[in-house]
């Protein structure tokens, strides 16, 4: 166990880890030319990293608890996008079939469950990496669901009503075939957050670097060191997004949104949250 001395070295020590990435991450960002590339540059691995899964498991597992205890950050649920969700899934049926893609341990579901009476059904299927599962899977209940793949997903649902992905097209190696599953499943609503887009003819690559700390809700648990994480990050083009979410959906609502967009270079990248509607399907809304 350490030492009281011990924890505030290691609390400073973390202090200056973060200010020092900051600075790195805005005036020394290096663009690759692919996100195998980025890959390479990464000191850790991405995103399959076992420690990250286990913070966002233990993450959400404090989440889950403050909800229940009602000592929770009442921040979380003012956040545009959160509230957002949530409102958006008020409108729909009684039960509601989710796909929530790229959706860690389950923090969004524990989020729009505290929010629903319980007459609401859910039926919430995250999709993430084989690491994040293993955690994740520590949370499941009769609504909660995990799976290591879009089409596991697909399959296991007998409809998908409303499909979720807050941050994952920038963390994908090919954002544009992620996208194009999405928007080929016949999926009736999808609700894209956190994108991030180049008004430039071409997608830009770079490694987003960040604390193990920055992943997790109320500090690092005990036990756990802080150290850097690192992981490639796409940002996509306006026109390539447009031309293959215009194929399917409609757009019905949206708002800028920047908690997705990391500085590079003082390039002028643009953020959004945006909600679509399936061409040709009546509306879901009540």
């Amino acid at each position: 166990m350490m030492t009281h001395f011990e924890r505030v070295v290691q609390k400073a020590n973390s202090v200056v880890a973060k200010f020092l990435l900051r600075l790195r991450n805005r005036f020394d960002r290096k663009i690759y030319p692919s996100y195998e590339a980025a890959l390479q540059d990464c000191t850790t691995n991405g995103y399959r990293d076992h420690s990250l899964a286990e913070i966002v498991y233990e993450k959400t597992k404090r989440f889950k608890d403050s909800l229940q205890s009602h000592v929770f950050s009442h921040d979380y649920f003012l956040e545009r996008r959160n509230r957002f969700l949530i409102q958006t899934l008020q409108r729909l049926s009684d039960t509601i079939h989710v796909i929530d893609y790229g959706g860690g341990c389950g923090q969004h579901y524990f989020m729009v469950r505290n929010s629903f009476h319980k007459t609401k059904k859910l039926v919430w299927c995250v999709v993430e990496t084989n690491e994040m599962c293993v955690w994740g899977k520590k949370l499941e209940n009769c609504e909660l669901h995990f799976f290591e793949s879009f089409k596991e997903a697909i399959q296991a649902l007998e409809k998908v009503d409303f499909m979720y992905a807050s941050g994952l097209l920038q963390h994908v190696p090919d954002p544009y075939l992620c996208l194009q599953e999405m928007t080929q499943s016949g999926i009736h609503m999808l609700l894209l957050s956190r994108l991030c887009f180049t008004p430039g003819p071409n997608e830009l690559y770079f490694v987003c670097r960040t604390m193990l700390s920055n992943n997790c809700f109320s500090g690092l648990p005990p036990g756990f060191m802080d150290k850097e994480v690192a992981y490639p990050y796409v940002v996509m083009t306006k026109k390539r997004f447009d031309e293959i979410v215009n194929t399917h959906y409609t757009y019905v609502d949206g708002f800028e949104d920047r908690s997705g967009i990391y500085a590079v270079r003082n390039l002028p990248l643009h953020g959004s949250t945006v909600l679509y509607q399936l061409k040709y399907e009546g509306t879901h809304f009540k």
